[in-house]
């Protein structure tokens, strides 16, 4: 299906504007016809206060049978009104919970999940949160990893809580995945190929939060927080298998791998011919995790280097981020081929953090996939100040555009050029039936975007305007980054976050 809906005269090459109508009105364009889900899904999510006052009215309605049952002197009836009650109220917070996780609501980025808040140690600032404007941000001064761990933890303790709170209701609870505590073995051999200094800095997040936490909130374990990470690449991984392997149990065949995330991403030259990044990173949001998503900054001790990343709490890898020497890095998921039952690579996010810490050039980040193996495919998209392309791990298969000299487990490359912009969204380089989340599509959709504002010539206003698009801009949603190499404005929802404003952030504080 190659989708367009750009024949409306929404581009203005005599004004230079754009003018793209919002999701909301999208869903009424004739091509979402009879898409009564999407209508249905978008309308919930608009409407988070229509939703508060339903479900407390439920509430109202239950404790107020509870209440005449107080007053009624008929035992039977008493019983009656106590039971109808519970289940009224019972019902009512289990279909809130199920729905939030399916159907999350607006999130308005006035609205602060954050207090600020700073953390010392003998009079020296170990790190803060602050705002910049409306965008939350988590500034860690200590460059030794366990203490930045422990200063992370710490920050940012109660938020993990909330998020780990969804996620295990949502994996372990309604989709019956396997437990941390049931995948030790494996987990074992993740963490032996985590980096050392990640591997200190997860322990620094475990104490850290432990040590905020109430008595009335249960302690997160180290296999906990090594399984969070592995959330980007869970289409590679079947937890339920791992278990299985662990208890020398027949393996099931993986058909349905666990899709959390798929993304989209668009880069092309600005006026300074200097490559520009547009990404809408598709995250299954769990209730609550656009919401409560900030950007991490960072020292590294070794190279000095700064980063700032655009990530979740309790996610200490990179997905999104950008570092002072003007280098940009973004994931997106591919489909698996096969499932990936041995760990010889670095999981990806903390692959992809490898090169945000120590790379200060494009090239210096193509010498680095060259010599390291990251656990399974995936395309990973990287910019300096002239340069941009992406790597496609794994994915050598009769491509003439193979660089690595490993023949078994070749990386395709694609480098951005004037001629040609460079459009990455879910689909693998090899020849599949396979598309994620509507990949192919989506590749379409923003093909043809691009060629129908080729007379604009503000190349951020073009990208901008991309990620509220149809497809691009869609129920997973939940970052959307407009990057640089002296340019990082963000914004974050629970779903359609197309829809919401970017904010700029001021990069010379935040390196400061």
């Amino acid at each position: 299906m190659n989708f367009n809906v750009f024949s409306d005269n929404f581009v203005n090459s005599e004004t230079q504007s754009i003018n793209l109508p919002s999701a909301k009105t999208w869903t009424k364009h004739p091509v979402f016809k009879g898409l009564f889900s999407l209508k249905a899904n978008y309308l919930m999510y608009d409407h988070p206060t229509t939703r508060k006052v339903a479900k407390f009215s439920a509430y109202i309605i239950g404790a107020g049978l509870a209440l005449v049952a107080c007053f009624v002197p008929t035992t039977y009836v008493v019983i009656g009104l106590a039971l109808t009650s519970v289940v009224i109220i019972g019902t009512t917070y289990l279909a809130a919970r199920i729905l939030n996780c399916l159907v999350p609501t607006r999130h308005d980025m006035k609205n602060h999940a954050y207090l600020p808040e700073k953390l010392e140690k003998n009079g020296i600032l170990l790190g803060e949160i602050y705002y910049d404007k409306d965008v939350p941000i988590l500034k860690i001064e200590s460059t030794e990893p366990y203490q930045a761990g422990y200063t992370y933890g710490y920050l940012l303790g109660k938020k993990i809580a909330d998020i780990r709170h969804n996620i295990e209701f949502c994996l372990h609870t309604l989709s019956k995945v396997a437990k941390p505590s049931q995948l030790s073995k494996s987990l074992q051999l993740v963490k032996s190929k985590i980096p050392s200094q990640y591997l200190k800095e997860l322990k620094g997040v475990v104490d850290g939060y432990n040590a905020r936490k109430s008595k009335f909130e249960k302690a997160i374990t180290l296999d906990d927080l090594v399984f969070l990470q592995l959330m980007p690449d869970m289409g590679l991984i079947s937890p339920n298998n791992m278990r299985a392997r662990e208890k020398e149990q027949q393996v099931a065949p993986q058909n349905s791998p666990i899709q959390l995330a798929a993304c989209s991403l668009a880069a092309i030259y600005d006026q300074t011919h200097s490559p520009l990044i547009a990404r809408n990173m598709d995250w299954q949001s769990f209730g609550n995790i656009g919401a409560l998503s900030l950007i991490v900054s960072r020292v590294n001790a070794t190279t000095g280097i700064q980063t700032a990343e655009i990530g979740v709490p309790g996610l200490l890898g990179t997905v999104t981020g950008i570092n002072n020497q003007g280098m940009c890095v973004a994931m997106n998921v591919t489909p698996y081929f096969s499932e990936v039952d041995s760990f010889e690579g670095i999981p990806s996010a903390f692959y992809n953090r490898l090169i945000l810490d120590n790379c200060s050039s494009f090239n210096a980040a193509k010498e680095f996939v060259a010599a390291n193996k990251p656990l399974g495919p995936y395309h990973l998209t990287v910019s300096d100040k002239t340069k941009a392309g992406t790597f496609s791990m794994y994915q050598e298969q009769d491509f003439k555009n193979v660089w690595d000299k490993d023949k078994e487990n070749g990386h395709v490359l694609r480098m951005l050029s004037e001629q040609s912009p460079l459009i990455t969204t879910n689909c693998s380089c090899n020849p599949t039936e396979v598309d994620m989340f509507q990949g192919k599509l989506r590749k379409d959709a923003i093909g043809n975007y691009l060629q129908a504002v080729k007379g604009i010539n503000d190349s951020k206003e073009v990208l901008s305007q991309l990620q509220s698009i149809p497809f691009v801009n869609n129920q997973l949603s939940t970052h959307r980054v407009v990057m640089g190499p002296n340019i990082l404005e963000v914004a974050v929802d629970n779903a359609w976050v197309g829809d919401q404003p970017l904010h700029s952030v001021d990069l010379k504080k935040l390196f400061s």
